[in-house]
Protein backbone atom coordinates (compact mmCIF):
# COMPACT_ATOMS: atom_id res chain seq x y z
CA UNK A 1 0.00 0.00 0.00
CA UNK A 2 1.35 3.38 -1.01
CA UNK A 3 0.09 6.79 0.11
CA UNK A 4 -1.69 8.46 -2.81
CA UNK A 5 0.19 11.70 -2.23
CA UNK A 6 3.49 9.89 -2.98
CA UNK A 7 2.38 8.77 -6.46
CA UNK A 8 3.37 10.95 -9.38
CA UNK A 9 1.31 11.13 -12.54
CA UNK A 10 3.09 10.71 -15.84
CA UNK A 11 3.39 13.99 -17.71
CA UNK A 12 2.72 12.15 -20.97
CA UNK A 13 -0.12 9.86 -19.94
CA UNK A 14 -1.10 8.10 -23.20
CA UNK A 15 -4.76 7.84 -22.19
CA UNK A 16 -7.33 10.47 -21.42
CA UNK A 17 -10.22 9.72 -19.11
CA UNK A 18 -13.58 11.45 -19.44
CA UNK A 19 -15.37 12.44 -16.25
CA UNK A 20 -17.99 9.73 -16.87
CA UNK A 21 -15.30 7.04 -16.81
CA UNK A 22 -13.80 8.38 -13.57
CA UNK A 23 -17.33 8.47 -12.09
CA UNK A 24 -17.79 4.80 -13.03
CA UNK A 25 -14.52 3.86 -11.35
CA UNK A 26 -15.54 5.85 -8.25
CA UNK A 27 -18.81 3.91 -8.15
CA UNK A 28 -16.94 0.62 -8.51
CA UNK A 29 -14.55 1.48 -5.67
CA UNK A 30 -17.46 2.45 -3.46
CA UNK A 31 -19.25 -0.82 -4.21
CA UNK A 32 -16.37 -3.35 -4.32
CA UNK A 33 -13.51 -1.54 -2.64
CA UNK A 34 -10.18 -0.81 -4.31
CA UNK A 35 -9.20 -4.08 -6.00
CA UNK A 36 -7.03 -3.17 -9.01
CA UNK A 37 -3.46 -2.01 -8.20
CA UNK A 38 -1.76 0.89 -9.95
CA UNK A 39 1.44 0.10 -11.81
CA UNK A 40 4.39 2.41 -11.00
CA UNK A 41 8.12 2.63 -11.48
CA UNK A 42 10.69 2.66 -8.69
CA UNK A 43 10.20 6.44 -8.29
CA UNK A 44 6.42 5.91 -7.84
CA UNK A 45 5.68 7.52 -11.19
CA UNK A 46 2.46 5.97 -12.46
CA UNK A 47 2.88 3.78 -15.52
CA UNK A 48 -0.69 2.46 -15.56
CA UNK A 49 -3.69 3.35 -13.46
CA UNK A 50 -3.98 7.14 -13.60
CA UNK A 51 -7.79 6.93 -13.66
CA UNK A 52 -7.90 4.48 -10.75
CA UNK A 53 -5.62 6.73 -8.70
CA UNK A 54 -7.77 9.77 -9.50
CA UNK A 55 -10.94 7.89 -8.58
CA UNK A 56 -9.38 6.64 -5.33
CA UNK A 57 -8.50 10.21 -4.42
CA UNK A 58 -12.07 11.33 -5.14
CA UNK A 59 -13.39 8.56 -2.88
CA UNK A 60 -11.11 9.80 -0.11
CA UNK A 61 -8.68 6.89 0.04
CA UNK A 62 -5.27 7.80 1.42
CA UNK A 63 -3.40 4.60 0.46
CA UNK A 64 -3.86 2.22 -2.48
CA UNK A 65 -2.21 -0.98 -3.67
CA UNK A 66 0.62 -0.37 -6.12
CA UNK A 67 2.78 -2.80 -8.07
CA UNK A 68 6.26 -1.31 -8.42
CA UNK A 69 8.36 -2.39 -11.39
CA UNK A 70 12.02 -1.39 -11.26
CA UNK A 71 14.68 -1.20 -13.92
CA UNK A 72 12.57 -0.30 -16.96
CA UNK A 73 13.89 2.11 -19.59
CA UNK A 74 11.73 5.09 -20.53
CA UNK A 75 10.90 3.30 -23.80
CA UNK A 76 9.76 0.21 -21.91
CA UNK A 77 7.65 2.34 -19.55
CA UNK A 78 5.93 4.05 -22.50
CA UNK A 79 5.32 0.67 -24.14
CA UNK A 80 3.87 -0.78 -20.94
CA UNK A 81 1.70 2.31 -20.43
CA UNK A 82 0.25 1.78 -23.90
CA UNK A 83 -0.86 -1.78 -23.15
CA UNK A 84 -4.60 -1.91 -22.44
CA UNK A 85 -5.62 -2.94 -18.92
CA UNK A 86 -6.24 -6.69 -18.65
CA UNK A 87 -9.95 -6.14 -18.00
CA UNK A 88 -10.29 -4.43 -21.36
CA UNK A 89 -8.45 -7.26 -23.07
CA UNK A 90 -10.58 -9.91 -21.39
CA UNK A 91 -13.83 -8.08 -22.17
CA UNK A 92 -12.97 -7.96 -25.86
CA UNK A 93 -12.47 -11.74 -26.19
Amino acid sequence: MVPLNQLKGAARNPRTHPKKQIDQIVSSIQHFGYVDPVLADENLKIIGGHARAEAAERVGLRRIPVIVISGLSETEKRALAGVPPMKAVLCSV
